[in-house]
């Protein structure tokens, strides 16, 4: 189920942040773009290296595995 997929993603993205950010602010938008579903988790934590998101913990396999099931695709930004 789609919606319940995009509700497990999120609850991670969430659960990544609090845990290993330590954030002030999170942002959870879910729009549509260009016909796609976006769901987009933002925050104000201490971030995450390059490494740690293209390797990644269990947290983002797991995001990465649910995205692919619906026919999606996880995409980790970092601040320069």
């Amino acid at each position: 189920m789609l919606a319940n997929d995009l509700y497990r993603i999120a609850q991670d993205a969430l659960q990544n942040a609090v845990k290993d950010g330590q954030p002030r602010h999170i942002e959870v938008r879910l729009e549509k773009e260009l016909g796609y579903l976006v769901l987009s988790v933002r925050d104000d934590g201490s971030g995450i290296t390059k490494a740690e998101s293209s390797g990644g913990g269990l947290g983002i396999h797991f995001m990465r595995y649910r995205a692919g099931i619906i026919g999606g695709q996880l995409s980790i930004e970092t601040p320069a």
